[in-house]
């Protein structure tokens, strides 16, 4: 996120005619006006596509939010400030990232919100178009709205292949991060010779790909921030002497493993012979050829 995108938000006042970055001075008095820049969440945002918008935000019980701009309609959008932005391309915020999309998803289920709003823009509460009602005024902690929404919080689900949980809102981030990330671990060792910027291009078509076949797609910002922060990562920390170590460790586990797998096998067949048992039992017993046991009687008497 370059100085210029964070000092320029995009803005209008009618976003079907298009938005446009401009100083924040000139956005800020545009209807719409940017939610967060880029992939960095200063706060969550809803479309609360109902006639009893504004009640069903500030009902008790709920998180109250910090602000609700009301169309004359009486739908509105619901914007909650958060005490700690993050990053939702950043790897070590991931878990963060999760946390705030279930929120969100809870939020979304309690007050009916529209799962098909993009986040880009919203209702800029600053606008006299809207009826803008402020409520809470400390900033919000995540782990205090999880808290507030109780039951209403949904669970997370996830799998080796990914985030299964919503696919709306935070949740798309969830579901890209976690399937690329995934990918891009086998992916790099294709890209060793060709380089890094090869290996980008890959992850910012995979990421493209996975994208696309979502209902509301990400904004393509966030989706090429996303790419190149996995990139950086799985670049920086899969090398070949990493793999190599890996393979190296895996292969002394399995000698280890087969070395105490024979051990046991030796010694129940010699505690056998030893009761008298004959070659035949002893391999019907231990499930074996009868030259397997044998062999093992042969070895551990030539060691003794």
């Amino acid at each position: 996120m370059s100085r210029y995108q964070l000092r320029h938000p995009l803005a209008s006042d009618d976003y079907r005619r298009g938005v446009y970055r401009m100083p924040r001075d000139e956005a800020l008095a545009k209807r719409y006006i940017q939610t967060n820049p880029g992939s960095l969440r200063y706060c969550l945002v809803l479309d609360v596509d109902q006639e009893d918008a504004l009640v069903r935000a500030f009902r008790t019980g709920l998180p109250m939010p910090s602000w609700v701009a009301e169309s004359p309609s009486g739908k509105a959008h619901a914007g909650y400030l958060l005490a700690n932005p993050f990053d939702t391309a950043d790897p070590c915020q991931q878990k963060v990232t999760r946390l705030a999309a279930r929120v969100e998803e809870g939020l979304r289920r309690e007050l009916g919100a529209d799962p098909g709003y993009s986040g880009l823009i919203m209702k800029n509460p600053l606008h006299q178009a809207w009826e803008t009602k402020w409520g809470a005024d400390a900033l919000h902690t995540l782990a205090r709205m999880a808290e507030d929404l109780g039951t209403s919080l949904p669970k997370e689900t996830r799998s080796r292949k990914g985030y299964r949980g919503d696919v709306a809102g935070l949740g798309r981030n969830c579901l890209l991060f976690e399937q690329t990330r995934v990918w891009s671990y086998g992916a790099v060792r294709r890209y060793w010779e060709d380089g890094q910027e090869a290996f980008l291009a890959a992850v910012h078509d995979h990421v493209r790909m996975l994208n696309e076949q979502l209902p509301v797609p990400l904004p393509a910002v966030e989706a090429k921030a996303l790419a190149t922060s996995i990139t950086r990562w799985t670049w920086a920390n899969m090398t070949p002497q990493g793999f190599k170590d890996v393979q190296t460790q895996r292969s002394a586990k399995g000698n280890q493993v087969k070395t105490a797998r024979a051990r046991e096998r030796e010694e129940a067949v010699l505690r056998l012979r030893a009761e008298g048992h004959r070659w035949q039992a002893i391999a019907d017993t231990l499930g074996m050829s009868l030259g397997a046991a044998q062999e093992i009687g042969r070895r551990a008497k030539k060691r003794t």
